[in-house]
């Protein structure tokens, strides 16, 4: 879905400005088992990807919980040329394993699929009619993400100001959890970050902003936590 990012008050630069490596792209992806449970999927299309680069958030949407997945997800990659190599990945056979899949401890073959890649930049909606009727269901996420602030001034920093700061970038976001990692050699002082966003729109949103710099902060989100594995009863 295409979110229209405003640009906000202590942002510095445009897109152009932000290290290549930070900005994240989207591309789309289909035909992997729609039947499966979002897990699965999920797991094997982030492993698949992964020699392209760093895999930050998969997006498969579905209507409902109890059908089947939509028959195109989202992969979010970021990384020297991650994009170009994803590209060259349509077509490709996803390495595939039996596994337990369903509450009656059904093994069913999780991969073997024959995948087609596309480029799906965030300014691009045409999609969106038929993400619609999913839109509810997606609003209904909650997802972890994985947040590094580099920090740039000279200034002492203080936790709650840095995440004063990420509220206001993030403001669909609950508790936010932040750690110091101390600067090697010299480098900016890192804050690593736990956030919990309510909502793909907000996901979205988020992904787009990474990279951004903010009070001399750089903001880049390393990674969203995928769907938890499904109960299997018996």
């Amino acid at each position: 879905m295409a979110i229209k990012v405003e640009r906000m008050t202590g942002l510095i630069g445009r897109d152009s400005d932000i290290p290549k490596i930070r900005i994240i792209r989207r591309i789309c992806v289909e035909g992997y088992d729609t039947s499966l449970p979002e897990f699965d999927v999920d797991a094997a299309l982030r492993k698949h990807f992964a020699s392209c680069g760093d895999v930050v958030h998969v997006y498969i949407p579905i209507e409902e919980l109890d059908k089947p997945l939509n028959r195109f997800a989202f992969v979010y990659l970021r990384g020297k040329d991650a994009e170009e190599k994803a590209l060259k990945l349509s077509g490709s056979k996803v390495e595939g394993k039996k596994t337990l899949v369903s509450k009656n401890k059904e093994k069913k073959i999780v991969g073997g699929w024959n995948l087609v890649v596309k480029a799906y930049p965030f300014h691009e909606n045409y999609l969106d009619p038929e993400l619609a009727p999913m839109r509810a269901q997606g609003q209904k996420n909650r997802r972890a993400m994985g947040v590094t602030v580099y920090d740039n001034s000279s200034c002492p920093v203080m936790v709650e100001e840095v995440k004063s700061m990420l509220k206001c970038l993030f403001p669909a976001s609950g508790k936010i959890d932040a750690d110091f990692d101390m600067p090697k050699s010299g480098g900016p002082l890192m804050i690593k970050c736990l956030l919990h966003l309510y909502g793909e729109d907000a996901v979205e949103r988020a992904l787009q902003l990474s990279g951004l710099e903010m009070r001399q902060r750089n903001v880049v989100v390393d990674i969203i936590c995928g769907p938890p594995p499904p109960m299997i009863i018996g």
